[in-house]
């Protein structure tokens, strides 16, 4: 009976390890799109971070040297986080992304171990806490320029029970304005200022209010797009904005405004950074988008331009001073994550270690190695497609470009197509590209007639036993081209994410939707419904080693697979359970290596999964 006993126990272990195995490990890159970064108000050597991807909350304890990502936080965005002063184990994240996974706020009250969702549908551009009371949280709501429509909850929201409920402020004056940043007067804590940051007219300026956000007044800067407002905490009477074309200053509780002598061949639209000194008011520090970070020591009168020493990118999201210590300051940037300075931004060092916040939405292999996409990359110097070497990445091109998805031509060394994505954020015209390259992604023109440029292509699928038939997917359908790319039909299908061309039998297609997965067998004419998911379907790959073996991508789900052509679905129990997957990529030499591309960078499996 003992020996029976002792066999079962075995079995189950057996069985729980397997099942709550963790097959899968992360190899980078490290870096990415940062947002935001926050120390916490009684230990600095605490800090917080937040990227530009899906579950992008990450936390350090020993200073920023090291970041661990916040798992629990789930597979949301995270634009910008609040810190509550008062209890600062509560703290609030706010999501700005689109309509599918725009969660508004989610709130922690345990130091950021756990998540609940205290706010859906708007997309939330800042968090400010009540100096007076902890219990009083402000959220501004302002969708990205571009997309602002009047439907996304736009303007203030406000909460009186420390962010478990919320309700939005009608004032008839700032209700749908897309309102960037909001700030205390610490010294009248019933004083507060909002920035709107309007790019189709709906609203920009500074404006004020004096009786806690009940009714609110234009208090100036009328043609300006406000994207951050800086109080100081020892003469709240000066304020800061960061517009589009300078940085303003107020002395006078932000009655009259006068423009800083900064814009040093900064282009319009581009100031953001704003941070105050708490240690010191004299100094102020402000990131742009294409002209890196200015520093003043005199409150703003004069500015010492390009503290850019060892920053490998300018394009500037956020700068965070230490509380005491003003020579310590953190810097986020688009797409190199975040940097640290010790000397006052006179010199910057790579403060990555563990901060993975790269958005992966493709992944090809070649004789040539692993390369992978990335889509939010676009910054100076900053490359759209990186190589794995076996231990690190490296750059190898199309600077500069939101880069969606990148598909070499089977056989060929040196062509190479890409989904380029515009989404129009200023401009309203989205203007989305098919690109190829015959010299190995030196330079790129655009290809695809018939093809949308209004729609983001989601898929590029290449047959690999005629190079001249190829697949593009998006919302509309998947369409289909036999002469290489020049010319594009429309098929069928809606809303596709991925394709995926069976190895042997080339007329049989897999096609992910949001909804599910679709088979054709007569390459594309008709499709059947496979199976149907709670969650977007956004990547599929077929092991050529055993083309029944199919793996699936998902939205905010992990990775599901399939042993029987896509028949019946399992998900694949590993630690990416919850994660956004774009791109799945068996190993072109060995079958039991899969790499996995996502919010999070890149992670490889071992191991047969």
């Amino acid at each position: 009976m003992r020996y029976k006993l002792s066999i079962i126990l075995l079995t189950i272990f057996i069985w729980c390890a397997n099942l709550f195995s963790q097959p899968w490990s992360s190899i980078g890159p490290q870096g990415g799109w940062t947002d935001h970064i926050a120390f916490h108000p009684k230990q600095t050597s605490i800090m917080y971070a937040s990227g530009d991807t899906h579950g992008s909350l990450y936390k350090s304890v020993d200073s920023g040297n090291t970041w661990e990502n916040l798992s629990s936080y789930g597979s949301y965005n995270a634009w910008c986080f609040e810190i509550n002063p008062t209890r600062p184990d509560t703290i609030y994240a706010g999501s700005m992304m689109n309509e599918a996974d725009s969660v508004g706020i989610r709130l922690s009250i345990d130091g950021g171990i756990s998540w609940q969702t205290v706010l859906k549908w708007p997309a939330i551009s800042q968090i400010a806490v009540s100096p007076s009371n902890p219990d009083i949280v402000y959220a501004a709501a302002g969708y990205w320029p571009g997309y602002q429509t009047d439907q996304h909850g736009e303007g203030i929201w406000k909460s009186t029970d420390g962010g478990f409920t919320w309700n939005k402020i009608i004032t008839n004056l700032i209700d749908n304005m897309s309102i960037q940043t909001i700030a205390f007067n610490p010294s009248s804590p019933n004083a507060m200022y909002a920035g709107a940051y309007g790019v189709f007219g709906n609203g920009n300026g500074l404006y004020a209010s004096l009786n806690g956000g009940t009714s609110w007044y234009l208090a100036g800067l009328a043609n300006k797009h406000i994207w951050k407002i800086a109080v100081c905490n020892s003469t709240p009477n000066i304020i800061f904005a960061a517009a589009q074309d300078s940085v303003y200053k107020s002395s006078d509780y932000g009655t009259t405004w006068n423009a800083m002598n900064i814009n040093i061949g900064v282009t319009e639209g581009l100031f953001f950074g704003l941070n105050i000194s708490k240690s010191d008011n004299n100094i102020i520090y402000v990131g742009s988008l294409d002209k890196d970070i200015f520093k003043s020591t005199d409150a703003g009168l004069t500015w010492s331009g390009l503290m850019n020493s060892g920053l490998t990118s300018t394009r500037i999201w956020d700068v965070t001073v230490h509380p005491t210590n003003s020579n310590i300051v953190f810097a986020g940037q688009q797409g190199q994550g975040i940097w640290k300075s010790t000397d006052g931004a006179s010199t910057w060092q790579d403060a990555n270690t563990g901060f993975k916040c790269h958005y992966i939405t493709d992944l090809h292999h070649t004789n040539g190695g692993v390369f992978a996409a990335l889509y939010n990359e676009q910054g100076n110097n900053s490359a759209s497609v990186r190589k794995w070497n076996g231990t690190s990445w490296n750059s190898i091109g199309l600077n500069d470009l939101w880069i969606n998805k990148i598909v070499p031509v089977p056989g060929s060394t040196d062509t190479l197509f890409a989904s380029k994505v515009d989404y129009g954020f200023f401009s309203g015209k989205p203007n989305n590209k098919l690109l190829k390259s015959t010299n190995s992604g030196l330079t790129w023109i655009p290809v695809g007639k018939g093809l949308d440029t209004t729609v983001e292509i989601s898929t590029i699928k290449i047959n690999h036993q005629n190079k001249n038939i190829i697949y593009a997917g998006n919302k509309l359908g998947i369409y289909k081209s036999a002469n290489g790319g020049n010319d594009f039909t429309l098929l069928g299908l809606n809303n596709v994410t991925s394709i995926s061309i069976h190895p042997v039998s080339t007329n049989i297609i897999y096609a992910g939707t949001w909804t599910g997965v679709y088979k054709s067998i007569d390459a594309g004419v008709n499709w059947a419904p496979l199976n149907t998911f709670s969650n977007a379907i956004l990547s599929l790959a077929i092991l050529s080693s055993n083309p029944k073996i199919i793996f699936a991508g998902s939205f905010a789900n992990g990775i599901l697979k399939s042993i029987d052509d896509g028949v019946t679905w399992n998900y694949v129990s590993t630690n990416l359970n919850g994660k956004t997957i774009f791109a799945i990529l068996p190993d072109f030499f060995n079958p039991n290596i899969v790499y996995a591309g996502g919010t999070m960078g890149v992670y490889r499996s071992v191991s047969d999964v």
